[in-house]
Protein backbone atom coordinates (compact mmCIF):
# COMPACT_ATOMS: atom_id res chain seq x y z
CA UNK A 1 0.00 0.00 0.00
CA UNK A 2 1.42 3.64 -1.10
CA UNK A 3 0.70 6.65 1.15
CA UNK A 4 0.45 8.56 -2.20
CA UNK A 5 -2.38 6.71 -3.68
CA UNK A 6 -2.11 3.51 -5.52
CA UNK A 7 -3.73 3.47 -9.02
CA UNK A 8 -1.93 -0.50 -9.66
CA UNK A 9 -4.32 -2.09 -6.45
CA UNK A 10 -7.10 -0.21 -8.92
CA UNK A 11 -6.03 -2.31 -11.41
CA UNK A 12 -6.28 -5.51 -9.22
CA UNK A 13 -9.19 -4.63 -7.46
CA UNK A 14 -12.11 -5.99 -9.56
CA UNK A 15 -12.43 -9.45 -8.13
CA UNK A 16 -9.68 -9.29 -6.44
CA UNK A 17 -9.33 -13.03 -5.10
CA UNK A 18 -6.22 -12.62 -2.85
CA UNK A 19 -3.85 -14.82 -5.03
CA UNK A 20 -6.05 -17.68 -5.32
CA UNK A 21 -6.30 -18.14 -9.33
CA UNK A 22 -2.87 -19.74 -8.65
CA UNK A 23 -3.80 -23.47 -8.33
CA UNK A 24 -1.21 -23.98 -5.62
CA UNK A 25 -2.65 -21.42 -3.67
CA UNK A 26 -5.76 -23.29 -3.75
CA UNK A 27 -4.57 -26.75 -3.48
CA UNK A 28 -2.78 -25.42 0.63
CA UNK A 29 -6.21 -22.99 1.67
CA UNK A 30 -9.99 -23.76 0.14
CA UNK A 31 -10.07 -19.37 -0.36
CA UNK A 32 -8.66 -16.47 1.36
CA UNK A 33 -10.84 -16.50 4.11
CA UNK A 34 -8.71 -20.24 5.28
CA UNK A 35 -5.86 -17.31 5.86
CA UNK A 36 -8.09 -15.18 7.33
CA UNK A 37 -9.36 -17.23 10.24
CA UNK A 38 -6.29 -17.32 12.26
CA UNK A 39 -5.81 -14.00 12.10
CA UNK A 40 -8.98 -13.11 13.97
CA UNK A 41 -8.16 -15.64 16.43
CA UNK A 42 -5.05 -14.06 17.12
CA UNK A 43 -6.36 -10.70 16.81
CA UNK A 44 -9.11 -12.23 19.60
CA UNK A 45 -6.63 -13.42 21.91
CA UNK A 46 -4.49 -10.41 21.40
CA UNK A 47 -7.73 -7.92 21.91
CA UNK A 48 -8.88 -9.89 24.90
CA UNK A 49 -11.33 -6.88 26.23
CA UNK A 50 -14.97 -6.23 24.47
CA UNK A 51 -15.12 -2.64 25.79
CA UNK A 52 -12.98 0.43 25.91
CA UNK A 53 -11.67 2.61 28.79
CA UNK A 54 -14.93 4.43 28.83
CA UNK A 55 -17.21 1.31 28.85
CA UNK A 56 -18.44 1.23 25.23
CA UNK A 57 -17.71 -1.01 22.84
CA UNK A 58 -13.93 -0.77 21.09
CA UNK A 59 -13.29 1.20 18.00
CA UNK A 60 -11.84 -1.23 15.21
CA UNK A 61 -9.24 -0.23 12.51
CA UNK A 62 -8.42 -2.16 9.84
CA UNK A 63 -5.76 -0.18 7.75
CA UNK A 64 -5.39 -1.00 4.29
CA UNK A 65 -8.60 -3.05 4.41
CA UNK A 66 -8.54 -3.77 0.53
CA UNK A 67 -11.63 -5.68 -0.27
CA UNK A 68 -13.37 -5.91 2.76
CA UNK A 69 -13.14 -9.08 3.41
CA UNK A 70 -11.01 -9.29 6.92
CA UNK A 71 -13.50 -6.57 7.88
CA UNK A 72 -16.37 -8.66 7.03
CA UNK A 73 -15.09 -11.46 8.82
CA UNK A 74 -14.94 -9.33 12.07
CA UNK A 75 -18.01 -8.58 11.71
CA UNK A 76 -20.06 -12.03 11.65
CA UNK A 77 -17.72 -12.99 14.00
CA UNK A 78 -20.07 -11.58 16.41
CA UNK A 79 -17.53 -9.02 17.76
CA UNK A 80 -18.83 -6.12 19.75
CA UNK A 81 -16.62 -3.65 17.97
CA UNK A 82 -17.59 -0.52 16.06
CA UNK A 83 -15.55 -1.57 13.08
CA UNK A 84 -14.40 1.02 9.95
CA UNK A 85 -11.88 0.28 6.88
CA UNK A 86 -9.78 2.80 5.20
CA UNK A 87 -7.54 1.92 2.07
CA UNK A 88 -5.79 4.55 -0.48
CA UNK A 89 -7.22 2.66 -3.64
CA UNK A 90 -10.49 4.14 -4.51
CA UNK A 91 -10.91 0.79 -6.73
CA UNK A 92 -10.27 -1.78 -3.82
CA UNK A 93 -13.22 0.12 -1.82
CA UNK A 94 -15.26 0.35 -4.40
CA UNK A 95 -15.00 -3.34 -4.74
CA UNK A 96 -15.35 -4.00 -0.81
CA UNK A 97 -18.51 -1.85 -1.45
CA UNK A 98 -20.02 -4.28 -4.06
CA UNK A 99 -19.36 -7.37 -2.20
CA UNK A 100 -20.18 -6.15 1.42
CA UNK A 101 -23.06 -3.45 1.20
CA UNK A 102 -23.37 -3.82 4.58
CA UNK A 103 -20.20 -2.20 5.37
CA UNK A 104 -20.88 0.60 2.83
CA UNK A 105 -24.85 1.52 4.52
CA UNK A 106 -22.85 2.05 7.75
CA UNK A 107 -20.36 4.19 6.19
CA UNK A 108 -17.59 1.73 7.97
CA UNK A 109 -15.24 2.37 4.51
CA UNK A 110 -12.77 5.54 4.08
CA UNK A 111 -10.27 6.73 1.54
CA UNK A 112 -6.69 6.83 3.79
CA UNK A 113 -5.37 10.33 2.42
CA UNK A 114 -3.53 12.76 4.46
CA UNK A 115 -5.79 13.48 7.07
CA UNK A 116 -5.93 10.74 9.38
CA UNK A 117 -7.79 10.70 13.16
CA UNK A 118 -5.64 10.41 16.29
CA UNK A 119 -6.59 9.46 19.01
CA UNK A 120 -9.83 7.18 17.68
CA UNK A 121 -9.31 3.73 17.81
CA UNK A 122 -8.93 1.22 20.38
CA UNK A 123 -8.02 -1.78 18.15
CA UNK A 124 -6.02 -1.47 14.48
CA UNK A 125 -4.55 -4.05 11.95
CA UNK A 126 -2.31 -3.76 9.14
CA UNK A 127 -3.12 -7.33 7.49
CA UNK A 128 -0.37 -7.53 4.92
CA UNK A 129 -0.27 -3.90 4.48
CA UNK A 130 3.57 -2.90 5.04
CA UNK A 131 5.29 -5.20 2.21
CA UNK A 132 3.13 -3.08 0.09
CA UNK A 133 4.46 0.50 1.33
CA UNK A 134 8.33 1.52 0.25
CA UNK A 135 11.13 0.84 2.98
CA UNK A 136 11.67 4.57 3.47
CA UNK A 137 7.94 5.07 4.53
CA UNK A 138 7.48 2.29 6.96
CA UNK A 139 8.35 4.52 10.34
CA UNK A 140 6.03 7.51 9.43
CA UNK A 141 3.20 5.12 8.38
CA UNK A 142 3.61 3.04 11.99
CA UNK A 143 3.88 6.63 14.01
CA UNK A 144 0.81 7.42 11.99
CA UNK A 145 -0.85 4.35 13.34
CA UNK A 146 0.90 5.10 16.82
CA UNK A 147 -1.45 8.45 16.83
CA UNK A 148 -4.93 7.06 15.73
CA UNK A 149 -4.74 4.81 18.73
CA UNK A 150 -5.79 5.82 21.58
CA UNK A 151 -3.97 5.42 25.25
CA UNK A 152 -3.47 1.44 25.63
CA UNK A 153 -4.52 1.02 22.30
CA UNK A 154 -3.52 -2.12 20.50
CA UNK A 155 -2.05 -1.87 17.34
CA UNK A 156 -1.67 -5.56 15.34
CA UNK A 157 0.86 -5.91 12.31
CA UNK A 158 0.18 -9.32 10.19
CA UNK A 159 3.28 -10.03 7.89
CA UNK A 160 4.04 -12.49 5.19
CA UNK A 161 7.64 -13.99 7.26
CA UNK A 162 10.77 -13.75 4.55
CA UNK A 163 12.26 -16.50 6.35
CA UNK A 164 10.23 -18.84 5.34
CA UNK A 165 10.83 -20.33 1.71
CA UNK A 166 7.47 -21.01 0.76
CA UNK A 167 6.10 -17.42 1.57
CA UNK A 168 8.49 -16.00 -0.60
CA UNK A 169 7.89 -18.31 -3.05
CA UNK A 170 4.42 -17.91 -3.41
CA UNK A 171 4.94 -13.83 -3.57
CA UNK A 172 7.14 -14.12 -6.14
CA UNK A 173 3.84 -16.03 -7.73
CA UNK A 174 1.56 -13.46 -7.10
CA UNK A 175 1.18 -10.76 -9.33
CA UNK A 176 -0.11 -7.83 -7.06
CA UNK A 177 2.82 -8.30 -4.65
CA UNK A 178 5.27 -7.31 -7.82
CA UNK A 179 6.94 -4.56 -6.23
CA UNK A 180 6.80 -6.05 -2.18
CA UNK A 181 9.70 -5.58 0.28
CA UNK A 182 9.26 -8.05 2.75
CA UNK A 183 10.17 -7.33 6.49
CA UNK A 184 11.31 -9.76 9.16
CA UNK A 185 9.71 -9.99 12.12
CA UNK A 186 12.78 -8.58 14.04
CA UNK A 187 12.67 -5.33 11.79
CA UNK A 188 8.87 -4.92 12.45
CA UNK A 189 9.31 -5.34 16.19
CA UNK A 190 11.87 -2.81 16.19
CA UNK A 191 9.96 -0.14 13.91
CA UNK A 192 7.19 -0.68 16.34
CA UNK A 193 9.37 0.56 19.10
CA UNK A 194 10.92 3.08 17.46
CA UNK A 195 7.40 4.16 16.56
CA UNK A 196 6.86 4.61 20.37
CA UNK A 197 5.40 1.49 21.12
CA UNK A 198 7.42 0.08 24.65
CA UNK A 199 6.59 -3.69 24.02
CA UNK A 200 6.22 -5.46 21.32
CA UNK A 201 4.64 -9.59 21.14
CA UNK A 202 5.83 -11.41 18.09
CA UNK A 203 3.43 -14.78 17.54
CA UNK A 204 4.19 -17.17 14.22
CA UNK A 205 1.59 -18.33 12.53
CA UNK A 206 0.54 -21.22 9.48
CA UNK A 207 3.12 -23.46 9.98
CA UNK A 208 1.09 -26.04 7.80
CA UNK A 209 -1.32 -25.46 4.90
CA UNK A 210 -5.57 -24.47 6.42
CA UNK A 211 -6.21 -27.27 4.63
CA UNK A 212 -4.66 -29.69 7.11
CA UNK A 213 -6.94 -27.96 9.97
CA UNK A 214 -6.02 -31.16 12.20
CA UNK A 215 -2.31 -30.22 12.09
CA UNK A 216 -3.58 -26.60 12.37
CA UNK A 217 -4.41 -26.70 15.96
CA UNK A 218 -0.73 -27.98 16.92
CA UNK A 219 0.29 -24.74 15.81
CA UNK A 220 -0.01 -22.65 19.03
CA UNK A 221 2.96 -24.43 20.64
CA UNK A 222 5.17 -23.20 17.58
CA UNK A 223 4.33 -19.65 18.22
CA UNK A 224 7.33 -18.61 19.34
CA UNK A 225 9.47 -20.42 16.42
CA UNK A 226 10.59 -17.68 13.67
CA UNK A 227 9.90 -19.74 10.65
CA UNK A 228 5.43 -20.06 10.73
CA UNK A 229 4.71 -18.75 6.94
CA UNK A 230 3.44 -15.24 8.27
CA UNK A 231 3.71 -13.79 11.84
CA UNK A 232 1.84 -10.87 13.96
CA UNK A 233 3.55 -8.40 16.03
CA UNK A 234 1.07 -7.31 18.54
CA UNK A 235 1.93 -3.77 20.62
CA UNK A 236 -0.30 -1.95 22.44
CA UNK A 237 0.59 2.06 22.61
CA UNK A 238 1.25 4.06 25.92
CA UNK A 239 0.11 7.89 27.02
CA UNK A 240 2.99 9.56 25.25
CA UNK A 241 3.21 11.15 22.04
CA UNK A 242 5.97 10.10 19.51
CA UNK A 243 7.57 13.42 18.13
CA UNK A 244 8.94 12.01 14.86
CA UNK A 245 9.41 8.62 13.10
CA UNK A 246 12.61 6.07 13.60
CA UNK A 247 14.92 6.64 10.73
CA UNK A 248 14.17 3.59 8.01
CA UNK A 249 16.06 0.96 7.94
Amino acid sequence: MKPEGSPEFDRHARDYSAGFDDPLKQAIGADARAFLRPKLDLLRRAAARGAGPDGAPLRYLDFGCGTGDFLALVREAGLPWEAEGCDVSPGMLAEARRRWPDLDRSGALWVAGDEFPEERYDVITAICVLHHVPPAGWPATLVRLRRALRPGGLLCVFEHNPWNPVTRWMIRRTAIDANAVLLSPRTCARLLRGAGFPAVAVSHFLFVPPRWARLARAERALRWLPLGGQYVAAARADQFRVAAPAAAP
